[in-house]
């Protein structure tokens, strides 16, 4: 590549990078307007479309704000689930609406810490993996698939419980991958079908994610981390990552 075009490329991504900061600070500065009209105390951000706010009736919540086609799209899903399935594992509902051309979807705040932010402290411990499975399981018995989760979609309580957030690409088992209008996954973490959009939703999707993040967290762990024990994994997890797993002695088969 000549260094013009170099150069014109560079330029072009520092031009994209900065357009979309734009947007994301208009998206930002508008939704503030619309929550504190709508009765919102003082917000905190917690990520470019995530605020943390006081509701009179509904004490501290998180607040989640959606501009583009594909983020509405997300985030109508995420509502139309917390709405109507109600778990601890999960936020609870609290409401959905439009204004100004920005959907927001309103939950109860979770206590507790992304897994992210521990393992980027180089804490993990094994204790966790039981207790993310059991969160995962309840949400397959409703028939639905998380479809990304990820160390910063679970979050870790005070007692060592795991709860789940972001549910914005929930599927239905069984539904035709190609069928799906927006593909939403992580790749680090994706099942190939996920992102080839080949034959249908299934729990391995979830199960394929975890044992991926599994395998990456007790290598970001540190190394007096409680991960050299032997932990019980589900017989339906991919056969592949419970292997890999399973060679370094950190698993056995429940």
């Amino acid at each position: 590549m000549c260094q013009g075009s170099f150069l014109g490329s560079l330029y072009q991504v520092a031009s994209d990078l900065h357009a979309n900061k734009l947007v994301l600070s208009s998206l930002l500065d508008k939704g503030e307007r619309i929550l504190v009209n709508s009765g919102f105390g003082e917000l905190t951000h917690l990520s470019n479309r995530v605020v943390q706010s006081q509701h009179s009736d509904w004490g501290n919540v998180v607040i989640k704000l959606a501009a583009s086609t594909k983020h509405k799209a997300c985030l109508y899903q995420e509502a139309i689930f917390l709405n109507e399935f109600h778990s601890p594992y999960w936020p609870s509902y609290c409401d959905y609406f439009s204004s100004n051309g920005i959907d927001i979807l309103v939950t109860k705040h979770l206590n507790g810490t992304p897994l992210s932010k521990l393992l980027s402290q180089g804490v993990f411990k094994s204790s966790w993996i039981k207790e993310i499975e059991k969160s995962v399981s309840m949400l397959h018995s409703k028939a639905m698939i998380h479809g990304d989760l990820k160390p910063s979609n679970i979050l870790i309580t005070h007692d060592g419980g795991a709860k789940l957030i972001d549910f914005g690409s929930v599927q239905l088992i069984g539904c035709e991958r190609a069928n799906s209008r927006f593909a939403s996954y992580t790749p680090t973490y994706a099942h190939p079908n996920v992102i080839n959009s080949k034959g249908v939703v299934s729990i391995q999707d979830d199960w394929y994610n975890l044992g991926r993040m599994f395998l990456n967290a007790t290598e970001q762990a540190s190394s007096d981390a409680d991960v050299n024990v032997n932990v019980n994994v589900p017989s339906y997890r991919s056969e592949e990552h419970t292997s890999e797993l399973q060679s370094r002695g950190l698993i056995s088969y429940a």
